[in-house]
């Protein structure tokens, strides 16, 4: 393993909760003293329902966007509003501008894959030498190992491995 490699995504099946894996791997690298910034899915209710609300939890102030729209109980169609999406992304900027260790973004997904959602934040943490920690599904597979280029490690959905990658980035940077 490249211990030099610093963005990450977590390989995960559609039913996986990511959010209380990104959590926990958030709250054993704060004992560490690693500065975290992003955002975290964090479903309103405690079922996940198919048609959920979708919240993000910002990492450095606990407050939480709403990014998904009411499109009715019946719609198909996807529920994530572009216009609040954009919204967290003004909030990631400004964090990637700090002295932050590492970017957790909840998940590189439809928007991502497509060129949008929070692809810039990744890019600009990227660019600014700041380790990134996302998720990926099968259906962004193909868009992720395209975005990347070889350049990223994927890891399963545990978070003693993604902890271990970052102690040794860590290690490397202090």
């Amino acid at each position: 393993m490249s211990k030099e490699v610093k963005l990450c995504a977590v390989r995960y099946d559609k039913d996986f909760d990511t959010g209380v894996l990104l959590h926990k791997v958030a709250r054993i690298l704060r004992l560490r003293d690693v500065k975290l910034a992003g955002v975290i899915q964090n479903y309103t209710t405690t079922d996940r329902v198919a048609r959920a609300p979708m919240n993000l939890v910002n990492l450095q102030s606990n407050s939480v966007f709403k990014i998904s729209q009411d499109l009715g109980s019946e719609s198909k169609g996807c529920m994530l509003d572009y216009q609040k999406l954009a919204d967290v992304e003004g909030v990631l900027s400004q964090a990637i501008t700090k002295n932050v260790d590492l970017i957790i973004i909840n998940k590189f997904g439809k928007a991502e894959s497509q060129g949008g959602g929070l692809m810039s934040c990744i890019v600009d943490a990227i660019y600014s030498d700041i380790s990134v920690l996302t998720t990926v599904r099968a259906p962004y597979l193909e868009a992720w190992e395209n975005f990347h280029g070889g350049s990223a490690m994927e890891f399963p959905p545990d978070e003693r491995v993604i902890t271990e990658w970052y102690s040794h980035l860590w290690e490397l940077s202090n």
